[in-house]
C-alpha cells in the first residue's frame, strides 16, 4: 500500500496529513504516526530529508513504538521518500509492504527518482489551490463591498445624508441588530428591491 503525506501550514504550526492512500491500511498506519506516535518513517524522512528505509519494522530502533504498533499489523517494510522543491518539503511518499525487507536499492533509486517530478507536482498544485482561494475571498469581498455600497444609497436617497454619514448609520444598525454589515446591506438591498416590484405590479 502506498500513501501521500502533505505538510499543511496552519496558523501556528505545520501539520502533516495524509492526502491520499491506495488501502485503508496506510491510513491506520499514517494516524499513529502523525497523531498518537509522532515517530514513524514518514516523519524521519520529512525531517531529516532521506529516504527511510527499513525491512523489520517491528524490530528497528529507530522508531520502537511505531515499529512495534506496525508490526502487529502485519507490516514488516516501508520506503518513506520526502518530496521536496529546492530546500522545501512539502510531503512524503511511504510504500508500506507485508513482506520483510520489501524495499532494496532498487526501489530506492527508482522512488527517489520519482519523487522529484512528484514534489514539483504537489508543490504546483498547492500554489494554484491557494492562489484560487484568494481569488475567490477577493470575489467574495467585491460582492459585499458593491452590495454595502448599494445600502449606502439607499439610505442617502432615504435621508439626503452624505456617503460617510450613511456608512455610519449602516454600521450602528448592524451593531444594534448584531447582523453582519454585509448580511444587513443584503437585506436592505432586497427588501428596496422588493419594494419596487410591488411598486410596478
Amino acid at each position: 500500500g502506498v500513501g501521500v503525506t502533505l505538510m499543511q501550514a496552519g496558523d501556528r504550526t505545520t501539520q502533516v496529513q495524509t492526502w491520499a492512500v491506495t488501502a485503508p491500511f496506510v491510513e491506520e498506519i499514517d494516524t499513529a504516526q502523525y497523531e498518537d506516535l509522532d515517530e514513524g518513517p514518514c516523519l524521519t524522512s520529512i525531517r531529516s530529508r532521506r529516504a527511510a528505509v527499513s525491512g523489520s519494522l517491528g524490530s528497528d530502533t529507530r522508531w520502537p513504538h511505531f515499529g512495534g504498533r506496525v508490526a502487529r499489523l502485519g507490516v514488516h517494510s516501508v520506503l518513506a521518500l520526502p518530496l521536496t522543491v529546492d530546500d522545501r518539503v512539502v510531503g512524503a511518499i511511504n510504500a508500506y509492504a507485508y513482506r520483510r525487507d520489501a524495499f532494496g536499492d532498487h526501489a530506492v533509486q527508482l522512488g527517489s527518482q520519482f519523487a522529484g517530478p512528484a514534489a514539483v507536482s504537489v508543490y504546483h498544485a498547492q500554489l494554484l489551490a491557494t492562489a484560487r482561494e484568494k481569488v475567490a475571498r477577493l470575489q467574495r469581498a467585491l460582492v459585499s463591498r458593491a452590495v454595502i455600497d448599494q445600502a449606502i444609497g439607499i439610505i442617502r436617497s432615504r435621508s439626503g445624508v452624505s456617503a460617510s454619514e450613511a456608512f455610519d448609520r449602516l454600521t450602528r444598525m448592524s451593531q444594534t441588530e448584531n447582523v453582519k454589515l454585509h448580511q444587513l446591506a443584503e437585506q436592505m438591498v432586497e427588501a428596496a428591491a422588493r419594494r419596487a416590484r410591488e411598486r410596478r405590479v
